[in-house]
């Protein structure tokens, strides 16, 4: 009895030039090739004690979580400050005082939120007199690099961080870069890219490059894009990403996930080229969409992510790299 023979006799079949292997001839992906800005929030407003004890609070704390974030790769700093009961603490003395015990160690780029309810400012460049004003008065340049703003706001709210329109976005940002601050803009949802484009690119009002974040998922008090269930939350950060109307060549986009499936957005986001990535634990608890299991510290949540990147092959930015990319 004969033995079987499996495939095919005509050894010629495998030798067909058009039947070869083409994938090596594939031009190199670019989505990894530049490095990644990894800026740390170490500190939100809402999240407290009792949801994540190991949440920090007190500008000691911010730093001390600021300064282990930098060790692991950290090359940004994203700053709240909140009082020992964990009411937030925005005055100009506290985000200082804040600032100098990182830059005892460190020199990353800082970026701060500013407060409305503050000595009656509502909003606006009255808000920013009152804010980073007063600490560019009291303190001088060299502490602040960067300010959050948006294009969207809550115009029923008189105390929300941002009650946007063109007039007060426009003298927001020209405020900022009169002083040589850079704006952090965030695209809480779609229509703030459009809004940026015509308000502020259009009017040639923004210095390029220009910085903006896209937010996704569970941030302070509200939700922003979905992140569940699979794939939602990736397709939500790939149309945001492919279809802005923002000149890709100007701008540099980054990604701030909030919730519990901040690790698998965020690395999606990598992926597909964002440029930053603000992680930590402002709007997160935990370290695992599928785990129970809570952040001990942003060291720990950075280099979950550095780790990632080294085996996907995308370098890390330093600050010193971090700053010539945006323009600080």
């Amino acid at each position: 009895m004969s033995t079987p023979e499996f495939g095919y006799k005509d050894e010629s079949y495998y030798k067909t030039p058009w039947k070869t292997y083409q994938g090596h001839n594939a031009d190199p992906i670019d989505t990894l090739d530049t490095p990644l800005i990894i800026e740390v929030a170490p500190c939100g407003s809402f999240i407290n004690r009792d949801l994540n004890p190991n949440q920090p609070y007190v500008a000691e704390e911010v730093a001390e979580q600021s300064i282990g974030a930098i060790e692991a790769g950290a090359s940004m700093c994203h700053l709240h400050v909140r009082r020992a009961d964990g009411i937030p603490d925005a005055s100009p003395k506290t985000i200082v005082n804040t600032i100098k015990l990182i830059q005892k160690e460190y020199d990353p780029i800082t970026t701060i939120n500013v407060r409305s309810n503050i000595e009656g400012a509502t909003f606006g460049v009255p808000l920013l007199h009152q804010t980073i004003g007063k600490i560019l008065d009291e303190y001088g340049p060299g502490y602040v690099d960067m300010v959050t703003t948006s294009p969207l706001g809550d115009a029923l709210d008189p105390r929300a961080p941002f009650v946007m329109n063109p007039d007060i976005l426009q003298d927001w940002v020209t405020f900022l870069q009169d002083n040589d601050l850079k704006p952090e803009l965030m695209a809480y949802s779609y229509k703030a890219y459009p809004r940026i484009k015509r308000w502020l690119v259009d009017t040639g009002i923004l210095k390029k490059p220009y910085y903006v974040n896209t937010t996704c998922g569970d941030h302070a008090y509200f939700t922003s894009g979905p992140s569940t269930p699979h794939p939602w939350g990736a397709l939500y950060l790939a149309s945001m990403w492919e279809t802005n109307p923002l000149p890709r060549e100007h701008t540099i986009q980054g990604s701030v996930v909030g919730g519990r499936n901040w690790l698998p957005l965020t690395v999606e986001a990598i992926m597909m080229g964002y440029r930053v990535v603000r992680i930590g634990m402002e709007d997160t608890v935990y370290r695992y969409p599928h785990k129970n299991e809570k952040i001990e510290n942003c060291k720990q949540v950075v280099e979950t992510v550095v780790n990632i990147c080294e085996n996907l092959g995308r370098d890390i930015a330093t600050p010193e790299q971090a700053r010539k990319i945006l323009g600080v």
